[in-house]
Parts: C-alpha cells; structure tokens; sequence
C-alpha cells in the first residue's frame, strides 16, 4: 500500500517533498487537499477536514495508517 499512496502523490502533487521530515510542511493547505481528494479516490474512503492535521499528514507511515483505518470503517 505505500507505494500506491506514494504514486497518487506524486501523480496529484509533483512537487511534494516525500522525504521531508513532515510532509505536512512541504506542501501548502490547496496541497493537502489535492492530496487527501487523491487518496480518497484512490482507495475509495471518505478524509474529512479533521483529518487533514499535522500527524496524519506527517509521512506516507502516517497516511498509510489513516487510509486502513478509513478503510475499516467503510467496511
């Protein structure tokens, strides 16, 4: 699952720093929402506004995490 979240990524946002300490950081708030849209059509889950914070966003680890989460309760 994490090179799919890292494909949608780079597919949705070129320019975001993957290796950045925090991704969150490297991308600005249209960013984060380009991303989180992505990612909610990609794996077919709904990332609500309380979603998009700092340790959900900080690494593709964190993402990976939200996204079976998501999953499970979609379930």
């Amino acid at each position: 699952m994490k090179e799919k979240i890292i494909d949608v990524i780079n597919q949705a946002m070129p320019n975001a720093d993957l290796e950045a300490n925090y991704l969150y950081n490297s991308v600005d708030s249209l960013g984060l929402l380009i991303i989180a849209q992505a990612l909610s059509n990609e794996f077919n889950i709904d990332i609500d506004s309380d979603d998009l914070n700092p340790k959900n966003f900080r690494n593709i680890e964190n993402l990976e995490i939200l996204i079976k989460s998501k999953m499970n309760q979609s379930a």
